[in-house]
């Protein structure tokens, strides 16, 4: 089906998708919130134990964290599966931190007068396409990050990962994957669909890390 181009978006660049919503539909919010919950269980059911999930996720994690800190760990060892929450949460904060603001302020450089130092957010106004989406990139992982630090404490406080074969952090595991490798290239590149089901899935899959602490208790 065709998706009939809005004339006030066409005139400012923006293509329609059919996720599209008028903001007279109060229903929106009960869609999204619907969406999330329902994304819960669907996280769970990925990260099960001895998941598909697991046996691609922990080996690739691990792989980043033997290169960042140039030592090896082991499924033998009783505290990989907390070296690896920890990797893991600490790398998400350097995509949030470091990476993205680099986005940020190329989006920004992209139109008008470019990134000005002296004010750096004034560059980000009227932006469109994929300047807007640069900088969009950034402030959404600024949003969701505590999401994860969130559940990443829970987890190392009240139920610490004792092996790397822990749904609990597969979960977190999958939350840092979608949104920094799947969900960042999503945006900048305008994928919509693709954007939206993997910030939905790692939104569902941090919360539901929450639920599973809570669970253990």
């Amino acid at each position: 089906m065709c998706i009939q181009r809005d004339p006030q978006k066409a005139q400012e660049g923006i293509d329609n998708s059919f996720l599209d919503y008028d903001s007279s539909k109060t229903s929106i919010t009960v869609s999204v919130a619907g969406a999330y919950l329902a994304l819960i269980p669907v996280a769970s059911k990925i990260c099960a134990k001895g998941s598909l999930a697991e046996r691609m996720l922990v080996p690739a994690f691990r792989l980043g964290c033997n290169v960042f800190l140039g030592r090896s760990g082991s499924d033998s060892d009783p505290r990989e599966g907390m070296r690896l929450l920890v990797f893991a949460t600490g790398f998400s904060a350097l995509i949030a931190y470091a990476i993205t603001p680099a986005l940020s302020v190329c989006g920004q450089s992209m139109i008008g007068k470019g990134y000005k130092n002296k004010e750096p957010r004034s560059g980000k106004l009227n932006l469109k396409g994929k300047a807007r989406r640069l900088v969009s990139t950034h402030e959404n992982l600024l949003e969701t990050f505590p999401v994860l630090a969130i559940a990443a404490a829970f987890s190392a406080a009240l139920a610490p990962p004792t092996s790397t074969s822990d749904p609990l952090l597969t979960r977190i595991l999958l939350h840092v994957f979608l949104k920094s490798f799947i969900y960042i290239p999503a945006y900048v590149f305008n994928v919509d669909l693709l954007r939206t089901a993997s910030h939905n899935l790692a939104i569902g899959s941090a919360v539901g890390a929450v639920w599973e602490v809570l669970a253990r208790l």
